[in-house]
This record gives C-alpha cells, sequence and structure tokens, in this order.
C-alpha cells in the first residue's frame, strides 16, 4: 500500500470518528433541550401548586385514573422531578463540552491529514 493510500484510510478512519461524535454530540443536545422543556413544565406545576390552599384537592394522574393526592406530596414528588431534571442538565451540559472540545480536536487532526494528503499530491505530481 502507497502512502497516499495509509493516509487516505488513516484520514477516513479519523472522518468516521469525526462523524460519530457529531451524532453524539445532536443526540445529547436533543436530549438537553428535552429536558429544558421538561423542567420549565415542572416549573410551572410547581408553582401552581405552591399557590393553591392548603386544603385543596390535588389529583394526580396515574394511567387512565385521577388518583387523590395530598398537596404536600405533590409538591414534594414535582421538587424531586425538577431535582433529577436539573441533575441530568448538568451531566449533559458536561458532556456536551466534552463532545465539543473532542469535535473540535479531531477536525484539526482531520484537516492536518488532508492538508498532508495535498502535499503528497502535489509533491508526487512535480
Amino acid at each position: 500500500m502507497s502512502a497516499i493510500g495509509a493516509l487516505r484510510d488513516k484520514i477516513s478512519l479519523e472522518a468516521n470518528d469525526l462523524h460519530s461524535m457529531q451524532r453524539d454530540l445532536s443526540r445529547n443536545v436533543s436530549s438537553r433541550r428535552q429536558f429544558s422543556h421538561q423542567y420549565s413544565e415542572n416549573d410551572l406545576v410547581h408553582k401552581e401548586l405552591e399557590r393553591l390552599d392548603n386544603d385543596a384537592k390535588v389529583y394526580k394522574l396515574i394511567g387512565p385514573a385521577l388518583i387523590r393526592q395530598d398537596k404536600v406530596e405533590a409538591i414534594s414528588n414535582v421538587a424531586k422531578r425538577m431535582g433529577f431534571i436539573e441533575h441530568e442538565t448538568s451531566r449533559l451540559d458536561k458532556a456536551i463540552k466534552g463532545l465539543e472540545s473532542k469535535q473540535d480536536g479531531k477536525q484539526k487532526v482531520v484537516a492536518e491529514l488532508q492538508k498532508k494528503l495535498q502535499h503528497m499530491h502535489a509533491y508526487e505530481q512535480s
């Protein structure tokens, strides 16, 4: 195998890695957006529950049935859910930053390899 062929193979492998990273990044960004939306919904529910009188009747939809739930318990459940969402959002933010950093590095590697390939082609033609 020629040096140019080996370099092409290396570029192909690096480009595949980059594509995989881009897919992972896209999935994480999509999940982050979904968690952000869920957090907004839960925050709205939490605020509405806080506004209710202490003796207000609160119901939770479980499957096709509405089940009565204590207001304090409902507020606690929503707060726990919001805490979980905050944790997952933070985890995804870190993962996104890491993937963006790796992606930038991989793009530089691919660019350098492509530049090297161009130089090899130019040298071969002269």
